[in-house]
């Protein structure tokens, strides 16, 4: 290491962001289905007239009468829009990212070099999150972690941090990159809105970014307001994603849960301070709080709100009892529920030798002779 260079840079929890724009939606009039895909759409003299969709939970079938369609579907945009007979063309760019157990950096550290594989560090509430590669991908489903990327990860990100190589690294994924044209890592990574005049209420929006999502939504507000003849100004640069938490006074406990939760804080019932997973210190009172909101139906579903079952063990010692709570709280199968969200968690371990390794097969017994699941393939 020649030099290091301290630059204004920041870091965001990706559930959080996502719940954030899930509530700001609702709060301003929108309806939110989770856990449905869109099935088909109908079409009558070049417009979209009904789009079918499927909750994947139940198996319930339910259909829209659209006004305007827009397609948000990131890598999957391309077979949506050939519901309604349209094209779009995308490249899909796999990359693949490890998570480290403990907070090894307090802010992000990046190899200042052009992009390559294995140049980022982030830290993330008690780990820290080391990518990522670029790979051509056949598919949207073709996320899952190669054994080579993974050891590319760990040794490039050490030489960055070098006390990665004591840490555990406790989970590998993966996820893949809508980009325009062919993809890959040399390609813009500029959006686009996309029309088409066979179903001409329909809106394809592809590529962009993180860092560009706001202004994508902008420019998707303005077609939707054009294409409903409605004058309103949009009020997304402007507007913050919930107010900010009130930062004076309070507990440790209390400033812990400001973090994690900002303004909802104060909604967290601290009068159950009983803990329900040790590795990342989620109280049950956490997951009460959540499993009240109409968006937690699953046991992955409170691990994105909660981080409860995200850290060492990956949610065995913590599974049955965030279970319980949901079984008493209604609404889940609770052992479909909980293969579901152990075979996840189990899919994403990641490299492991002396003690990890000790450590992976007391895992897989534990998987498989208290949980009942089958050996990992």
């Amino acid at each position: 290491m020649l030099r290091c260079i301290a630059v204004l840079d920041g870091s965001i929890d990706p559930f959080s962001l996502v719940q954030a724009n899930v509530d700001g939606a609702r709060e301003a009039g929108a309806t939110v289905r989770n856990h449905c895909r869109v099935a088909s759409m109908e079409l009558e003299e070049g417009a979209v007239v009904r789009v079918k969709a499927l909750d994947r939970r139940s198996g319930a079938a339910f259909s829209i009468a659209p006004e305007v369609v827009v397609n948000a579907a990131g890598a999957w945009a391309p077979q949506v829009a050939a519901m309604a007979g349209c094209e779009v063309a995308m490249g899909l760019d796999q990359g693949s990212m490890l998570v480290a157990d403990g907070r090894l950096c307090g802010a992000v550290v990046n190899r200042l070099h052009p992009p390559s594989d294995g140049d980022i560090a982030v830290p993330n509430h008690t780990a820290t999150v080391l990518g990522t590669t670029s790979r051509p991908a056949a598919s949207p489903e073709d996320v899952a972690p190669s054994h080579d990327d993974m050891e590319l990860l760990l040794r490039e990100t050490s030489a960055m941090l070098p006390a990665l190589r004591h840490c555990r690294v406790v989970r590998a994924y993966g996820g893949v990159r809508p980009l325009p044209g062919e993809g890959g890592r040399g390609v813009s990574r500029t959006f686009s809105l996309i029309t088409d005049e066979r179903a001409g209420n329909l809106l394809s929006v592809v590529g962009g970014k993180l860092t560009t999502y706001r202004l994508m939504a902008e420019k998707v507000s303005d077609w939707v307001c054009q294409a409903l003849g409605a004058r309103a100004g949009c009020r997304t640069r402007a507007e913050p994603l919930g107010p900010p938490a009130d930062e004076a006074g309070g507990s440790v406990a209390l400033a812990r849960l400001r973090r994690k939760y900002g303004f909802k804080a104060g909604a967290v019932p601290l009068t159950d301070q009983r803990m329900l997973c040790s590795c990342e210190q989620v109280l049950r009172a956490e997951a009460q709080m959540v499993l009240g909101g109409p968006d937690a139906l699953t046991l992955s579903d409170v691990m994105r709100r909660t981080r409860a079952g995200m850290g060492y063990c990956q949610g065995l010692d913590c599974a049955l009892s965030l279970l319980e709570m949901m079984a008493e709280a209604g609404g889940t199968e609770p052992l479909a529920s909980l293969t579901e969200f152990l075979e996840e968690r189990e899919r994403g371990q990641a490299l492991a030798s002396d003690d990890q390794l000790r450590q992976e097969v007391l895992r897989r017994h534990v998987l498989r002779g208290v949980y009942g699941l089958g050996e990992r393939e």
